[in-house]
């Protein structure tokens, strides 16, 4: 029973996926300068960030939210076993010279 439901999560997925496709990318130009380094952060440091309002989880060009309850429940019950986990993307905003 358990394999038929991922099965049709997965298609769910690939139906979603296949809808995205068709859609054009635009992305703003302030956007478009992009450079990547990796950091490992703690699950708390991400939550104190977002309680103080420092982290956006829905800025204007995120994709909506796609996962369902099954494969959100699974992502945390890696989180919980420190289990590897894809990576995940954010973007920092330039510090200005008033440093804000």
């Amino acid at each position: 029973m358990r394999r038929a439901s991922a099965d049709r999560a997965d298609e769910d997925w690939g139906e979603i996926e296949s809808r995205e496709d068709d859609m054009p990318l635009v992305v703003p130009q302030r956007f478009r300068d992009l450079h990547a380094t990796r950091t490992e952060i703690k699950v708390r440091e991400l939550w104190d960030s977002y309680c103080r309002s420092d982290l956006i989880l829905q800025p204007d060009f995120q994709r909506n939210y796609v996962w369902d309850t099954t494969r959100a429940s699974r992502y945390i019950e890696s989180l919980l076993l420190r289990l590897p986990t894809p990576p995940q993307y954010s973007w920092r905003r330039k510090r200005t010279a008033n440093g804000s």
